[in-house]
């Protein structure tokens, strides 16, 4: 999990995304926290799948 996640200071901030979006976790964690199932979120932001 650790290389789905990166910490860059030019983008976002500097907060955590997930790698090749400008998804921050916090967001993903919170549709979680208010609901979401661990897929809703994909289909909701992601246009296409992640390339890991």
């Amino acid at each position: 999990m650790e290389d789905r996640i990166v910490v860059d200071r030019s983008i976002c901030s500097g907060k955590p995304i997930i790698r090749g979006t400008r998804i921050m976790v916090t967001n993903i964690l919170g549709m979680v926290a208010g609901g979401y199932t661990r897929q809703q979120p994909s289909k909701r932001i992601l246009r296409s799948p992640l390339k890991m």
